[in-house]
């Protein structure tokens, strides 16, 4: 009942009806928790999706992708795309991330900027981190988002305060140590 290539990740709607999943041919798909039977195959990613996450109401779910947009499809009516927040040039895409609600997307580029789109509010701002990035996350709140880099054998967690559309003042470094991934 699963698609071949199934890859990334999957994570259930908070009501628990359904289940979804990303797989490697650019499709997010959506099952019935209870039967597994596939309720909607969403395309519209020209690029590897990288993450998905349902809305609080699990009406409605986002998909950030490698081609520098976050799609969000309507789970309720014709399935349709309703929101693209992407598709802008500039070098590529190293990491993206989505807050669990759906509010918040984060996207790291290779020429050291974080795009971070607040959905709720349908407002974009870069905040520059350089270093090399091994983790970008979303707070579940889609009130900041966290990037660890790693520079001279050391990794650094830095803080981007999505209201106030600036990073903390304040980071964290681990001497000697590597760090992969944190998580709020």
């Amino acid at each position: 009942r699963f698609a071949k290539g199934f890859t990334r990740s999957a994570s259930f709607a908070p009501n628990g009806s359904m289940l979804a999943g990303v797989t490697q041919e650019r499709t997010l798909l959506v099952w019935d928790a209870k039967t597994l039977e596939t309720e909607a195959v969403l395309r519209g990613h020209s690029g590897r999706i990288t993450d998905a996450a349902f809305s609080p109401d699990s009406s409605t779910i986002y998909a950030s992708g490698e081609d520098l947009s976050v799609l969000a499809w309507d789970l309720t009516g014709e399935r349709g795309i309703v929101t693209n927040a992407g598709g802008r040039s500039g070098p590529g895409v190293e990491r993206t991330a989505i807050a669990p609600d759906g509010s918040v997307a984060a996207t790291r580029y290779s020429d050291g900027r974080v795009n971070v789109f607040d959905l709720a509010r349908n407002q974009t701002f870069d905040v520059e981190i350089h270093g090399e990035v091994d983790w970008l996350s979303v707070d579940r709140f889609g009130r900041y988002v966290e990037v660890v880099t790693n520079h001279q054998g050391s990794s650094t967690v830095h803080v981007i305060d999505v209201q106030r559309q600036a990073l903390q003042p304040h980071t964290f470094t681990l001497e000697r140590e590597t760090a992969y991934a944190a998580e709020f």
